[in-house]
């Protein structure tokens, strides 16, 4: 039931943002895809760290849920503070990435044990790395125009 809500947010989100009178800067929907894609792998992963341990599951899932959810509000909303709880948010995950494949994982049935570095985990960090950076330029004050395409409505073919 949550999958069709959070595909029907993320659609409601885009229609909202594209029929916007003012457009969104590119960064921010650079920002916004990033993180939300990085959202998807750890939907993605939750059910392998599940049977890995409950509390890394528990983990994925509500990383998945906070990275989706925020990519949609920040469609909603596109304010300075929105964009700066993403660069918060997205860095806490990266630190913790780093922390778990450096020192290990500090609690639980892992608890000592250092993750190994894959090829989802590395795409998801570094999809996290692109959304922080947009948001550190989008925080100093650059702006990317997003062209504004004129869509034609006809209700007859044109020859």
């Amino acid at each position: 039931m949550l999958l069709p809500m959070g595909v029907f947010a993320g659609i409601l989100g885009i229609q909202w943002r594209v029929s916007a009178d003012e457009p969104m800067d590119g960064l921010l929907w650079g920002m916004s895809g990033l993180t939300a894609v990085s959202g998807v792998v750890h939907g993605g992963v939750t059910e392998h760290h599940a049977h890995e341990a409950a509390l890394l599951g528990w983990a994925m899932a509500a990383m998945c849920a906070a990275q989706l959810t925020w990519s949609v509000w920040l469609l909603f909303s596109p304010s300075r503070r929105v964009v700066e709880v993403g660069v918060l948010g997205n860095l806490g995950i990266i630190v913790l990435w780093t922390y778990t494949r450096l020192v290990g994982i500090p609690f639980g049935i892992a608890g000592g044990l250092r993750q190994r570095i894959g090829v989802w985990d590395a795409t998801c960090t570094l999809l996290e790395v692109g959304s922080v950076l947009a948001g550190l330029v989008v925080l100093a004050g650059v702006r990317v125009a997003v062209p504004r395409g004129q869509v034609l409505l006809r209700s007859t073919p044109s020859m």
